[in-house]
């Protein structure tokens, strides 16, 4: 299904608990958690990508009739670390930005 999603990477989650699609695939159904936008915020394109991939992923699985395509992407790794208290976060930066420790 990650194939049929049309972003531009992929993290493998490690989590299995705090989600349907976790629960899920602790019970070996097949499950893909889709995110675009930021801190709850969508555009109206963001909302119809979103469509475009399920209704792409239900044609690989054969819910729907026709072709579907594959998108290629780049794997990235999950990386947790718990703060040490509660609070809001306010990005600097913008998806796509590049950053680096310091």
């Amino acid at each position: 299904m990650v194939e049929c999603v049309n972003v531009k990477y992929v993290v493998c989650s490690c989590c299995r608990t705090g989600g349907a699609y976790n629960l899920a695939s602790v019970h070996g159904i097949p499950s893909v958690l889709i995110e675009r936008g930021q801190l709850s915020l969508f555009s109206r394109e963001e909302i119809e990508a979103d469509k475009a991939d399920v209704r792409n992923i239900l044609r690989c699985l054969g819910v729907l009739d026709g072709d579907w395509t594959v998108y290629p992407k780049q794997e990235l790794f999950e990386y947790n670390d718990d703060a040490p208290c509660t609070g809001c976060w306010y990005p600097e930066l913008k998806p796509d930005d590049r950053f680096q420790k310091g």
